[in-house]
């Protein structure tokens, strides 16, 4: 009796999910120009690049590591973490910070033309005792990595989107007529 009850319950949480759109994070559904992409950065090794890359590559997207046999680049800039002082307490004793960390970022085909651009950002905030700052660098760190991970969830889901499928789409026909209309030219001049 029970077990039909906890069968029937599982049920309805799991058409409730679905229902409401819920997707479990990691895999992202990119538009057919990004299948292989070269991540153009002045920092490949640093944190956030390299978060990126596993999500990419886990999304079945092939990162290349040389920007000729990409199909895409995504250009990042600007990927800056900032910390700033938010409050006092009276005493002096603990302090509010607030981590942003924020990127910009472009989607490049290889000819150089700008496709799509935009920027992300993620804030933490987090109380610190003057008396435990090692432990407090050490929750900023912590902080830090989860940021890295949900700008990426966001900028991946921006990437996603319908406006910046809509403009990789015309990109792509854009393309296609440069390249057919370059075809056209040089057999036409040859003899």
């Amino acid at each position: 009796m029970f077990k039909n009850i906890r069968y029937t319950l599982i049920f309805l949480l799991c058409l409730t999910l679905t229902a409401c759109g819920f997707h479990l994070r990691g895999k992202v559904d990119v538009p057919p120009l990004l299948k292989k992409v070269y991540i153009d950065s002045s920092t490949p090794y640093a944190p956030f690049e390299q978060a990126l890359r596993q999500t990419l590559i886990s999304s079945k997207i092939d990162v290349v590591d040389d920007s000729s046999h990409a199909s895409a680049i995504i250009k990042l800039e600007n990927t800056n973490v900032q910390q700033s002082v938010g409050s006092i307490s009276a005493d002096n004793s603990t302090r509010d910070y607030t981590l942003t960390l924020s990127v910009g970022y472009q989607i490049i085909l290889p000819d150089g033309t700008v496709v799509y651009g935009s920027s992300v950002s993620t804030n933490r905030t987090f109380t610190a005792s003057v008396n435990q700052m090692l432990a407090s660098n050490s929750q900023a760190q912590g902080l830090e990595a989860d940021m890295y991970h949900e700008t990426v969830y966001l900028m991946t889901s921006q990437i996603s989107s319908e406006d910046a499928r809509k403009a990789m789409v015309k990109a792509e026909k854009s393309q296609a007529k440069k390249t057919s209309k370059k075809a056209n030219t040089s057999t036409k001049t040859t003899p």
